[in-house]
């Protein structure tokens, strides 16, 4: 992703960045600590969408440290500054998207917990692909029972199937998933 000057910057937030390892790649990371006057409410942990990239977040990051939440954001494998430890950009796939997932959560507690804050608090929110990333995540993920709250927006969701015998069937296998409209 090349740098662009984003349309909005936090007013108020000091955004910390920071390479985490995990595996073979070196995760780059972002949190935004509440700010007062309002009382911690917990950490929001936001899993981006396809191509997407912190600086789209900064003015709901604002709204969200404003608020009284911590806001945490890691760039994926293959995404923003997250590299592998040779320096290629690399590729996800579902198993290493949900292991890191399952990290970033255990790093987030361990972290709340060093700060003295209530674990009990990490929430998650996805958007687009992100959106379907926390929804699989939450319906399977090995420390699905440690997050607060979900927020899944726009997700993408789809089910893939081969059915040759029915007009109906796909050549290419894919349908994406529409929830009914009434």
């Amino acid at each position: 992703m090349s740098e662009i000057e984003p349309p909005f910057k936090s007013k108020n937030g000091k955004q910390i960045p920071k390479t985490v390892e995990f595996e073979d790649t070196l995760f780059q990371t972002y949190t935004w600590p509440a700010v007062g006057p309002v009382p911690y409410k917990g950490r929001l942990m936001i899993i981006h969408g396809y191509r997407d990239f912190y600086p789209t977040w900064e003015r709901f990051i604002d709204f969200m440290i404003n608020n009284g939440y911590d806001v945490f954001y890691f760039d994926q494998r293959g995404e923003g500054k997250t590299v592998l430890k040779d320096g290629t950009k690399g590729t996800a796939f579902d198993e290493f998207v949900y292991k890191s997932i399952t990290f970033f959560i255990d790093y987030n507690l361990k972290e709340m917990e060093s700060e003295g804050k209530d674990t009990t608090k990490l929430n998650m929110f996805g958007f687009s692909m992100g959106g379907g990333i926390v929804l699989n995540y939450l319906s399977h993920g090995k420390l699905k029972d440690k997050i607060n709250a979900m927020d899944s927006e726009s997700s993408v969701l789809f089910a893939i199937w081969k059915d040759i015998e029915s007009e109906n069937s796909l050549e290419n296998g894919l349908h994406y998933w529409r929830p009914s409209l009434p």
